[in-house]
C-alpha cells in the first residue's frame, strides 16, 4: 500500500510506502513530490479504480496524478485543471465517473467527468454549480448514494444536492437546508451511506459533532442528538472502512493534541462514549485523519509538527496502538492523507 500527504505549507505531497504487517511508514523514492506552479495544496483523494491522485490548490487547481506500481506520480494529460477560486475539498461519485471541487472563496462547485483511461479532467458543460443562499463558503463535501452533501462554514449549514446520470448537480433544497448551529467544519459519512457527521468549529472555540441518519431515497438528513465532543475538533473526522467508529481529531483541555474514537450505531447514527484510552497523542493539530483500506491502520496529519501519526486500530474495541517509530516526517503543514 501507498499513503501521500499534501502538505499546504510548501506545495508539496509527501510520498510513503505502508509496511501491511505493522502499519509503519517508510519514504519513498524520491520522498518529495512539488507540482510545478503549486502554492498550498489542500485534500488529496484517489479515484475508485486505485489509478489517479487528485490534489487542490488554492491558487484555483486540481492536480491530476497516474500513480505508478513503485508509487512515483506522473501526472495525467492537462494536469492541472482550471477550478474556482480557493478549491479546499473534492469528492467523487460513488461510481467513479464524476469529480467535484468546493471553491469557498465564490461559493460554488465544480464538476468534472474523468477519463478512466488517462485521467484526464473535462469539466462538466453546467459547470459551476452556485449554492443558494447568502454568505456560502464550501468547506468540505462528501457523496453518497445519488447524493453530494456541502459543509457550509457561513451558511451554517449542510446543503444536500441531487447527482443526475450525466454527473450534473441540483440543489435538492435551497438555503440552510439542515443547519448545524454554526461554522460546519468537515463531513464524514459512513461505509452504509446511511449516517452522516458534521464537526462545528465556532469562532468561540465552541465545537460539537452534529450527527444525521440519511434517507436514501431522498437524500434528507434527520438529526440525531447534538453530541459535544469530549475535547475541541480541530477539523476534519472520518468513519473508518468497517462502519463501527468516527474517529475525531483535536485537542483535549489539557492542551494535548490527540484523536478521540466513538462508537456509533449505523440505525441511529447515535455517538457511544469514546472507547478506552481515547483521546490517543499525537502531533500537534491533527487537521484530518485517515483510515486503510484493510481498517487495520489510522493516520493523522499533524499540522504544526510537520509529521504524520501511525497506529494500529482494533476493529473489535476501537482502541489505536502507535506504531513504533511513530510519528513520520512530512513536508511543511500536512494536512491530508490519501491511501491506496
Amino acid at each position: 500500500m501507498k499513503l501521500y500527504s499534501s502538505n499546504f505549507g510548501d506545495g508539496t505531497l509527501s510520498a510513503y510506502s505502508i509496511d501491511a504487517a505493522n502499519g509503519s511508514l517508510t519514504p519513498l523514492a524520491p520522498s518529495s513530490v512539488a507540482p510545478p506552479g503549486a502554492f498550498e495544496l489542500g485534500e488529496a483523494k484517489i479515484d475508485s479504480s486505485g489509478k489517479y491522485l487528485y490534489v487542490v490548490d488554492t491558487l484555483g487547481m486540481i492536480f491530476g496524478f497516474a500513480m505508478q506500481a513503485d508509487g512515483s506520480l506522473i501526472a495525467v494529460p492537462g494536469s492541472p485543471f482550471a477550478a474556482g477560486r480557493a478549491p479546499v475539498s473534492l469528492a467523487f461519485d460513488p461510481a467513479g465517473r464524476f469529480l467535484y471541487v468546493a471553491n469557498a472563496s465564490d461559493g460554488t462547485l465544480s464538476g468534472y467527468s474523468l477519463d478512466a483511461t488517462t485521467g484526464t479532467l473535462t469539466p462538466l458543460a453546467k459547470s459551476p454549480y452556485s449554492i443558494s443562499g447568502t454568505n456560502s463558503y464550501p468547506n468540505q463535501i462528501a457523496t453518497t448514494g445519488s447524493f453530494l452533501y456541502v459543509a457550509d462554514n457561513l451558511a451554517d449549514s449542510i446543503q444536500v444536492f441531487t447527482i443526475s446520470s450525466t454527473g450534473d448537480l441540483t440543489q435538492s433544497v435551497s438555503g440552510p437546508a439542515f443547519p448545524v448551529g454554526t461554522s460546519a467544519m468537515g463531513l464524514a459519512i459512513d461505509p452504509s451511506g446511511s449516517v452522516l457527521y458534521a464537526s462545528i468549529l465556532a469562532p468561540s472555540g465552541v465545537t460539537a459533532l452534529y450527527g444525521f441518519t440519511i434517507n436514501a431515497g431522498g437524500g434528507a438528513l434527520t438529526p440525531v442528538a447534538v453530541s459535544p465532543s469530549q475535547f475541541q475538533v480541530d477539523r476534519f473526522i472520518s468513519f473508518d472502512k468497517l462502519g463501527k467508529f468516527l474517529l475525531v481529531p483535536g485537542q483535549g483541555d489539557n492542551g494535548v493534541y490527540g484523536l478521540a474514537v466513538y462508537p456509533y450505531d449505523a440505525a441511529t447514527g447515535v455517538l457511544g462514549s469514546p472507547v478506552g484510552g481515547s483521546p490517543f497523542a499525537t502531533g500537534m493539530y491533527p487537521v484530518s485523519v485517515s483510515v486503510d483500506p484493510t481498517d487495520h491502520f489510522v493516520y493523522t496529519a499533524n499540522d504544526q509538527s510537520a509529521n504524520i501519526s501511525e497506529f494500529t486500530l482494533d476493529a473489535a474495541a476501537g482502541v489505536l496502538t502507535p506504531v513504533a517509530g511513530s510519528p513520520a516526517s512530512a513536508g511543511l503543514n500536512p494536512e491530508f492523507i490519501a491511501i491506496k
